[in-house]
């Protein structure tokens, strides 16, 4: 049986010329996520003397990595999102309200006043004033809130959530993931 020579990831970094690594780089829309010597390191430091299966020389490497990085690009756009956003672990709840609140107010008040007074020749008492008068009022309100809620939630201690994130950060590299997945596809 035939049986294809393959190349060692070590071998094949070996050969390529300056220009030819630069394709390891990962970007995204120009923006550079990972440099390639990032990505070369990793390969040699993790998968040196692994063969790749569907390359034996440069040209092809170089080919197999540029579709595995166009297939894969948006995923790891949104891996470095993820990896590198900024957030405060202690305080896992931030909310801003705005809240408005509006009506109309509509007020009738009405007084009779009748004032009374009697002569000396006269006992019945006779209405001497009278004053009546109404007021109105109309009128809109309107009152604004601006409400900021943070904090923790209490799901987890402040302490867990720092440990959770150094754990995070020391154990989630963009380049390890990315020559785990090509490694995955790609060598044997």
């Amino acid at each position: 049986m035939f049986r294809k020579n393959h190349i060692t990831v070590k071998s094949a970094i070996a050969n390529m010329t300056d220009i030819e690594k630069s394709h390891f780089a990962i970007t995204y829309n120009g923006a550079t996520l990972v440099e390639h010597t990032d990505i070369i390191s990793c390969l040699l430091q993790k998968y040196s003397t692994f063969e790749l299966i569907h390359s034996n020389d440069t040209t092809e490497i170089i080919s197999t990595w540029d579709n595995f990085k166009a297939r894969y690009s948006h995923g790891f756009k949104r891996m470095y999102d993820a990896l590198t956003a900024e957030y405060n672990p202690i305080e896992n709840y931030d909310k801003y309200s705005d809240i408005t609140n509006t009506g109309n107010t509509n007020t009738t008040t009405s007084a009779d006043n009748t004032a009374m007074a009697t002569t000396e020749d006269s006992a019945n008492w006779n209405n001497t004033d009278k004053t009546t008068s109404t007021a109105s009022a109309t009128g809109n309100t309107s009152a604004n809130t601006v409400e900021h809620t943070h904090g923790n939630i209490g799901v987890m201690t402040a302490g867990q959530m720092i440990a959770d994130t150094v754990t995070l950060r020391t154990t989630n590299n963009l380049a390890d993931i990315i020559c785990g997945m090509y490694y995955d596809m790609e060598m044997i």
